[in-house]
């Protein structure tokens, strides 16, 4: 179920908390399924790493579980890029953020779409839910240059709400992230 498919959706979005300057994700992100076919899904997130595509405009941001040491985020890098997250055995969340196609960096002026997609550990998406109402974007993603030669950027951002459905598949989706997280730029094709 998808909440832009869905035309009885209530949609609620809570002011969230202000990011904290922290080189982390933390959130908690719950998807219920009233109707019971199939279980709910809570996420509890600890790490995470951004990519850039300028070409397609777009961020992606991946939501872990758990920190990432460096081998592990560009493991999780190779992963993202190649939309292979289902092959990194492990749960994930992902913010799927189009921008405009005349931003050249991630600008929550620019920004056209927002999702947030939750899978379990072997890729099975459980959910998705429009998070552009309610994303607080603070600072700019700009990517700079590190010691190993990569540009990156850090995100800091923060989105919370919840959206009810009464279709034939009651269910509620809720979250509060509040992501700070390094952001790569997608080599050019």
């Amino acid at each position: 179920m998808t909440p832009a498919a869905n035309a009885s959706v209530a949609a609620q979005s809570s002011p969230a908390a202000p990011v904290a300057p922290a080189p982390k994700a933390t959130s908690a992100v719950h998807f219920t399924d009233v109707g019971a076919t199939h279980d709910d899904l809570d996420l509890q997130v600890n790490g995470g790493i951004g990519l850039w595509n300028a070409a397609e405009h777009r961020l992606r941001v991946l939501l872990t579980d758990e920190p990432l040491n460096p081998a592990e985020e560009r493991q999780m890098l190779g992963f993202l890029r190649d939309e292979r997250l289902a092959d990194s055995g492990r749960p994930y969340g992902l913010l799927e953020l189009q921008f405009s196609a005349d931003a050249p960096t991630p600008d929550r002026s620019a920004l056209k779409s927002a999702t947030l997609t939750v899978a379990t550990a072997g890729g099975l998406v459980h959910d998705t839910a429009n998070v552009l109402p309610s994303i607080q974007w603070k600072g700019d993603v700009q990517p700079s240059s590190t010691r190993d030669g990569n540009a990156r950027g850090q995100l800091y951002l923060s989105t919370a709400g919840t959206i009810r459905s009464a279709d034939v598949t009651p269910s509620q989706q809720n979250w509060q992230l509040s992501v700070a997280v390094p952001v790569v730029q997608a080599a050019a094709p």
